[in-house]
């Protein structure tokens, strides 16, 4: 066999040879196929005669129906040899199937691994940045199996619905990690980037409503911070969606800031011009800091107020 199977789960569920649809003829083949992808031992065929036929008159029966369905879907596969089973348990052959989902699993639990050891706010080494990176592309949409048309079993429903919860909370966190690292460092486009798709996969969830609101309100895009302080206002008076204290706080004090300069996107809050300051005579301790990241070392910063965000901007520049 040339190339692998591939089955995608992160977004509408395929199951794809040579660039083109595997047909399976039958919903509970590719539930099979589904479930086995996910499992990272061989399943016991009391498990799968479980999950697919609960309700079998027989032990005796539902062995039956899975040796059948087994052969089955032997006949539909590339190589009869990509299912191996035996006389206990049933797996998919490890070199033969490329599977979206078990790689997402691997970089998500890899980046948290290295997470733990740092800071909540602590900028990305690039080799984990682009892990996670890596990780959150592979979803082609929002949601685990989006769509997925399953064969009716009450032990099937259990498997997705606790399988897709889990897997959308890594991807949330993966995706919220990365919107911080770029606010750390000032990409804010980038980082509200990340919390639109956080929010298309969690879109009741008011504490990335806010962050996403905030962001757009410190790059002056005010049309779009108005237009999601609308949509979300909407979904609340549709009551899908609660507007918390915070966020009606957040909102006016948005649209007061909005109606200071309307057509002007450049537009500041009245006060003092920033101004930005070159860091100068600081050559050593840039280095040592840089160090020390490339190390996950914590860094503390003394100086005046706004000294360490100063520092941040000309370290991750330098």
């Amino acid at each position: 066999m040339s190339e692998p199977v591939r089955i995608l789960l992160l977004g509408p569920s395929t199951i794809t040879y040579a660039d083109a649809p595997l047909k399976m003829s039958r919903r509970t083949h590719r539930a099979l196929l589904y479930y086995l992808a996910l499992q990272r031992q061989p399943v016991p065929r009391s498990i799968l005669i479980n999950l697919l036929w609960q309700n079998a008159s027989s032990d005796t029966t539902g062995r039956s129906r899975l040796r059948e369905t087994l052969a089955r879907i032997r006949t539909e596969l590339p190589a009869g040899d990509l299912l191996e089973a035996d006389r206990d348990a049933v797996s998919l052959r490890a070199d033969g199937f490329e599977i979206d989902a078990r790689r997402f699993q691997t970089l998500a639990e890899e980046s948290e691994r290295l997470l733990v050891q740092l800071l909540p706010s602590a900028p990305l080494m690039e080799s984990l940045r682009s892990k996670m990176t890596e990780a959150v592309q592979l979803w082609r949409s929002p949601h685990f199996m989006e769509g997925v048309d399953l064969p009716e079993s009450e032990g099937l429903e259990t498997w997705l619905r606790s399988t897709r919860q889990h897997m959308e909370a890594q991807y949330l966190r993966l995706l919220e990690r990365l919107s911080e690292n770029d606010t750390v460092l000032g990409n804010f486009p980038a980082a509200a980037g990340w919390l639109q798709k956080a929010l298309a996969c969690d879109p009741y969830n008011d504490a990335l409503h806010a962050r996403l609101i905030g962001l757009l309100e410190q790059q002056n895009r005010w049309s779009e911070a108005l237009s999601h302080i609308q949509h979300i206002e909407r979904s609340s008076e549709d009551g899908l969606f609660e507007l918390t204290p915070a966020l009606k706080d957040l909102a006016l004090h948005v649209r007061e800031r909005a109606a200071l300069a309307p057509d002007n996107p450049d537009a500041r809050w009245p006060g003092r011009p920033s101004v930005r300051v070159p860091m100068t005579g600081r050559a050593a301790e840039l280095k040592q800091a840089q160090a020390a990241w490339q190390r996950s070392a914590p860094l503390l910063i003394f100086g005046e107020a706004g000294s360490g965000m100063h520092f941040h901007q000309h370290l991750f520049k330098a």
